[in-house]
């Protein structure tokens, strides 16, 4: 039988994972990890696994990824008529020179002082730092034949065939909710798996997973997408790519 695929996203908590044989969504589990080099122990053996998290830095600062465009474009592109468009929920992730100084000690105010006006790292960008570091350190290009960036909004929006509504509002919720119960998720069953949510998890961070780890079984069987058609890497040989 496969090893398992999964899907990881960050958490209060650190790293939560969904994992399941592939396409037998009913049985997955879930479980938080402290590190993402603990969830990587873990899942040694899945073949496949889908991170909700930068993996390949831009060197310049002003150009940034070509990725995150084209992830901006598509979600645009897939909202209902009347819909506001998306491309916000694709943050610019910090260029490598931003990551390496967060390693060295620099706080918010030092890295950004050393970004270009208008390319400077926003509160979001700057918080998940850590935890773009910690798949950075971890990850080489050999270990992203099966650890690959994906990105639960793309990821929705081909599972239900337009981008949905935030997932903050009552409407963008349930819409998750349903997608995962059509695949057969057993939502509640994960929810137990994980525990208290306070100061560990949150909704989104289950969902996101969930969906990440229907993304990981399309690339074993090799139905995912991917963006941009055409990969460039990055200074560390890594592959700037987004699947979904």
């Amino acid at each position: 039988m496969d090893a398992p695929v999964a899907g990881i996203d960050g958490c209060k908590g650190g790293w939560l994972a969904v994992a399941c044989q592939p396409f037998a969504f009913a049985d997955a589990e879930a479980e938080i990890f402290p590190t993402f080099a603990a969830a990587m122990g873990a899942l040694r053996h899945a073949p496949v696994v889908i991170v909700d998290m930068p993996i390949g830095l831009a060197e310049d600062p002003v150009e940034g990824r070509g990725v995150d465009r084209e992830m901006r474009t598509l979600l645009n592109a897939r909202v209902p008529d009347g819909g506001a468009k998306a491309g916000s929920r694709v943050f610019s992730p910090p260029p490598r020179r931003a990551v390496e100084a967060f390693r060295a000690g620099h706080d918010y105010f030092a890295i950004n002082a050393d970004l270009p006006e208008g390319k400077r790292l926003s509160k979001q960008a700057f918080n998940i730092t850590a935890k773009i570091a910690e798949v950075d350190d971890w990850i080489d290009g050999d270990a992203q034949r099966r650890v690959r960036e994906g990105h639960p909004e793309l990821a929705f929006g081909t599972l239900t065939g337009q981008t949905l509504a935030p997932k903050k509002t009552a409407e963008g919720a349930e819409a998750r909710e349903a997608a995962l119960t059509g695949l057969a998720f057993d939502l509640a069953a994960l929810r137990a798996d994980l525990g208290p949510r306070t100061g560990r998890w949150l909704e989104d961070d289950l969902k996101d997973a969930a969906v990440l780890a229907w993304v990981a079984a399309r690339c074993k069987t090799g139905d995912a997408l991917r963006l941009p058609q055409t990969v460039a890497t990055d200074a560390r040989g890594l592959r700037v790519e987004v699947w979904f």
